[in-house]
């Protein structure tokens, strides 16, 4: 109810002291671990997503939190690793699964500023994606738009301009314009 009514620290607070006691189910870790790292509180975020891992392993989401709270507490080799670690383990996945999990991984990468990485993911993802016509095109915008912000922090500005373009292609053609 405290989250409801706009005041989420309270109810992280809350449910903090809740999971010290034992007394926080799962969907209330999971709760909690979006609340923690909404309000940038990495820390305490990082034990809850650690634990989330251990319960669910098979679930990208909880390991790209952890890239992201790693991250957020500076530990950029940390995150390096993690996020290499989920792209592996996802992204080898068969179809479009796997393309999904690559560019989700180098999202998070453009996000938390691990630039070449991101480069690679994003790049492996619109390639899986153009070679499977029937699956993730409604995603190659953003992705594009992605590939261009990390290729310009690279100051690999042409190939920024033309993910960027493509980007804006993509755009023009779902919506039908031109």
């Amino acid at each position: 109810a405290l989250n409801v009514m706009g005041r989420s620290r309270e109810a992280a607070d809350l449910l903090l002291a809740a999971l010290a006691r034992g007394a926080v189910d799962r969907v209330g870790r999971e709760e909690l671990a979006g609340w923690l790292i909404a309000a940038l509180r990495s820390s305490e975020a990082l034990g809850v997503v650690d634990g989330l891992l251990l319960e669910t392993p098979d679930a990208l989401n909880w390991h790209l939190q952890r890239v992201r709270v790693l991250s957020g507490l500076g530990r950029v080799e940390e995150a390096r690793a993690a996020l290499t670690a989920a792209a592996q383990r996802f992204g080898s996945q068969a179809g479009m699964a796997g393309v999904h999990a690559l560019a989700q991984c180098g999202s998070l990468a453009t996000a938390a500023q691990l630039h070449p990485e991101a480069v690679d993911l994003l790049t492996r993802a619109v390639k899986g994606a153009e070679a499977n016509p029937r699956g993730g095109h409604a995603d190659l915008a953003g992705w594009r738009a992605n590939l261009a912000v990390s290729l310009m922090a690279l100051n690999r500005v042409d190939e920024a301009v033309d993910a960027a373009a493509a980007s804006l292609v993509g755009l023009q053609a779902r919506r039908g314009t031109s």
